[in-house]
């Protein structure tokens, strides 16, 4: 069975990586995204179970982008 995925959404390199290995430990794959535009993208080809949201992203207010 294929791992449930989730998109994490942070413009933050750090927390980024921390949220990642957190996900991954947990046993799902986790999406990454460094902005909207990339959490975009990645929504046109994959439907995650969950998303995990920054809402003070550079290019677009969280709220914007739900």
């Amino acid at each position: 069975m294929p791992k449930q995925k989730i998109l994490i959404i942070e413009d933050d390199p750090p927390l980024l990586e921390l949220y990642s290995g957190m996900i991954m430990n947990g046993g799902y794959q986790p999406l990454r995204a460094a902005n909207a535009a990339m959490a975009i993208e990645i929504l046109k080809q994959h439907t995650p179970q969950l998303i995990i949201e920054d809402l003070s992203l550079p290019d677009m207010n969280g709220l914007q982008l739900v």
